[in-house]
């Protein structure tokens, strides 16, 4: 009876799933006994008419949005006949897409339009640590074929505090901070879309995860395509297969015109500044400048361990320290993989064997071309530990990798500013820098080396119209860093001293005179603020009056100033 919710009345028969005294349906017959039909059968809070599975009881498992399918569903779950709900907050968005999926206020990462989201027009967007954070969990995104790109820089500072759980697999310690979740779960899940960084730059991210492997930005990635991204102040720490930006890159992977700074430890082996180890992809136009450590094989500036992998106009300036197969740039070479063009100077160090300042050790058909080492910062007299490969790396000492002349097969920007083409990755100021890749921002200013007057000196909020790293004005503070003004603020081929608005270009209008004003002046050129010439050939006599209005008269007499010479 205290179960009963008509203990006066016998079920007769009638089914019970939840044994509360309600049938589960109650016809006519039913009705006339004093009873109704229950509207919970199986008694878990979620009313039959909500509940995907009205007869099978939740018991103690989490349904966010309430509609009776669980978040999770184990084995012991799915023994009873249900399911896991693939839309836990119930907003419409499943969850491999939703980047908050127990906040039904919140779903998929926004694109620019509705039409074809994630395509090559239509990537999808990441402005907030909050979409990053999404990406990380949302496996839908990792998908081939998708297109994602950043849209701005993001601080992942507050990754510090996050995840805090079990970092090291010992019960024996205090549970701490992991950090950020690793994009790309190797083989189960690989990251294998296509993410531009368009640029910008993810700094402070903190990973603290000592007994897992594949840790990075990306954990695991397969012929994914990864490129124009910047990772800076990392502080990551994995196991194995422990990158910068990613941990293990495979099968085509395409790693471009990115980079890492920062520091990168492995409790383990297959180390490195950028990458952790790379199988059959390809690494261009791209840099690591923090430590790599590790306590074990393969340990690299750039990368831990390259099989079948292509590395090309890429360096490393980090430490780099581990007890077997360590190199300034890769701590092996392996099955064929090629380096060109490239080179290393950080400080190596091993316990063990094969130690080189660019390779510790290569093998299997590899090769290395035009590539280079620094003698004096590395500590390594050899640039290759053990060399079973093609090719022999060059050692420099500092001075010479000063010296563009030093660095034979490198293709260079010939003097900034300059077009970026894809075959001359490489700038470098004479006596003063080693090679740097030509869109590097060196001195930290947001103008790309190859378009910076002064690539190495940064115009630190100096106000410079035309963006070309000179600044309009330069007083004696700025000259004392070595900066002289622009005499062409807005860069359109008239000197500020001759022209008439020397912060509005011309923006290829035609003006035969050279004063800063174009010939003529349309609604948008009035827009800007700009008007038209009214002595298109500067010879002082009025458009309206001149009889050959593009024609200097150039010194002839004009008595009548119709612009016709004496």
């Amino acid at each position: 009876d205290t179960d009963d919710a008509f203990p006066l009345i016998s079920l007769g028969g009638l089914t019970d799933t939840d044994g509360d005294g309600r049938p589960n349906e109650c016809n006519t017959a039913c009705q006339s006994t004093g009873m109704s039909a229950d509207t919970d059968d199986d008694n878990d809070g979620v009313l039959d008419t909500n509940d995907a599975f009205p007869l099978i009881s939740l018991g103690s498992l989490t349904d966010t949005d309430g509609d009776g399918r669980p978040n999770k569903c184990g084995a012991a779950c799915q023994a009873t006949g249900m399911s896991a709900d693939d839309d836990d907050d119930g907003d419409g968005v499943a969850d491999n897409l939703d980047i908050e999926r127990l906040d039904n206020t919140v779903g998929k990462l926004p694109t620019t339009s509705a039409a074809n989201p994630g395509t090559v027009g239509n990537p999808y967007l990441i402005s907030t640590l909050s979409h990053l954070k999404g990406l990380s969990t949302a496996t839908g995104y990792w998908a081939s074929g998708v297109h994602l790109t950043l849209t701005g820089d993001i601080d992942a500072s507050a990754t510090v505090s996050w995840n805090v759980g079990d970092h090291d697999n010992n019960a024996g310690t205090d549970n701490v901070a992991m950090g950020f979740s690793p994009i790309g779960v190797y083989i189960t899940a690989d990251f294998k879309a296509v993410f531009d960084g368009a640029g910008w730059v993810i700094s402070n991210l903190y990973i603290n995860r000592p007994a897992s492997a594949d840790i990075g930005l990306f954990g695991a990635t397969k012929g994914a395509v990864i490129a124009n991204v910047g990772v800076t102040n990392v502080n990551v720490t994995g196991q194995s297969y422990v990158g910068g930006l990613i941990g293990i890159a495979n099968d085509s992977s395409r790693i471009t015109a990115s980079y890492a700074k920062g520091v990168v430890e492995g409790t383990g082996g297959y180390v490195g500044g950028l990458i952790g180890a790379s199988f059959g992809s390809s690494i261009t136009a791209s840099y690591a400048t923090g430590a790599a450590e590790g306590t074990e094989e393969n340990v690299g500036g750039l990368v831990g361990d390259a099989s079948n992998t292509v590395i090309v106009a890429s360096y490393a300036t980090g430490a780099v320290t581990g007890n077997n197969r360590v190199g300034g740039l890769s701590g092996r070479a392996k099955n064929g993989s090629s380096i060109t063009a490239s080179y290393a100077t950080g400080d190596v160090n091993s316990t063990e064997n094969y130690v080189g300042g660019l390779v510790g050790q290569v093998t299997n058909n590899s090769s290395m071309t035009a590539s280079y080492w620094n003698t004096e910062t590395s500590g390594q007299s050899e640039g290759v530990g053990f060399n079973a490969g093609t090719g022999t790396p060059t050692g420099l000492n500092s001075a010479q990798m000063a010296q563009q002349a030093s660095f034979a097969g490198f293709d260079f920007v010939g003097s900034p500013p300059g077009d970026p083409i894809g075959d001359t990755p490489w700038l470098m100021f004479e006596g003063a820098t080693r090679p740097y890749l030509y869109w590097q921002d060196e001195d930290g200013d947001g103008i790309a080396a190859y378009l910076d007057g002064f690539p190495l000196i940064s115009v630190d909020g100096r106000l410079d119209t035309d963006g070309d790293g000179r600044p309009n004005e330069c007083n004696t503070t700025c000259q004392s860093t070595g900066m002289s003004a622009d005499t062409d603020d807005d860069n359109d081929g008239v000197l500020d001293t001759n022209d008439a608005f020397p912060l509005i270009s011309l923006g290829g209008r035609r003006d035969p005179d050279g004063d800063g004003r174009p010939n003529k002046c349309n609604t948008a050129c009035l827009a800007a603020g700009m008007t038209a010439d009214t002595d298109d050939d500067n010879d002082g006599v009025l458009d309206t009056d001149d009889a050959f209005p593009l024609i200097s008269l150039g010194g002839l007499t004009d008595t009548d100033g119709d612009g016709r010479p004496y």
